[in-house]
């Protein structure tokens, strides 16, 4: 701790190092590009963005716990030429949805040896808000059909996350950091998601016990 607050007084940047007994809050705002799936259509493509908020506590100078809780909001996606039923006749359109997320991270203790780099490997589980979806169609100028068995609502996710990036301890307490994750949702009752991440962070640590 005494050469990190010296290496921080002289102004230079100190690689992150977890710690025992170090707690530690952080905020990550969060771009997304998202593979969405939809039956009856071509996966579409969607940009998006979010935030994601942690806790973590050094047990050891290499073991930590955790926990991190995010959201992302998805503009509207769309897939043209999709061949879904209306009123039980095949109908085909540009299919339009709007999704958003919702993730929840625990890390169990592991061992962490950060030494200036992100944790790898995260385990998540998922929500996703859908909105009802409407098929546009070119007849009578563009009409907007309520494609059977399309009604919005939520769902559970499956997840499996990677995440890789970089920690600098710009000061005694704070630290800052960049990375890029994949994720995978696997729906149970809505079809598969793909998001690929870029995030800033921002984490204040302290020693309440010390």
């Amino acid at each position: 701790m005494n050469r990190l607050i010296a290496i921080a007084a002289l102004g230079l940047p100190a690689l992150a190092h977890a710690d025992r007994h170090e707690a530690t809050i952080s905020l990550r705002p969060v771009a997304t590009f998202a593979r969405l799936s939809e039956t009856g259509a071509e996966p579409a493509s969607s940009i998006g963005g979010g935030l994601a908020g942690g806790v973590s506590w050094g047990m050891r100078n290499w073991l930590d716990v955790g926990a991190e809780l995010g959201a992302a909001t998805l503009a509207e996606a769309r897939y043209p030429d999709a061949t879904v039923d209306v009123s039980s006749n095949p109908t085909t359109g540009e299919l339009r949805r709007t999704t958003r997320t919702a993730q929840a991270e625990r890390r169990d203790p592991a061992p962490r040896g950060r030494l200036g780099a992100d944790d790898p490997c995260r385990h998540r589980a998922g929500m996703r808000s859908r909105s009802a979806a409407t098929l546009r169609v070119a007849a009578g100028g563009g009409t907007d059909l309520v494609p059977d068995d399309s009604a919005g609502g939520l769902s559970l996710d499956l997840v499996a996350h990677l995440r890789v990036g970089l920690e600098h301890r710009i000061s005694s307490r704070w630290s800052v950091g960049l990375a890029a994750a994949a994720t995978q949702c696997f729906g149970l009752d809505a079809p598969g998601l793909q998001m690929f991440e870029a995030s800033l962070s921002l984490a204040y640590t302290w020693y309440p016990l010390w």
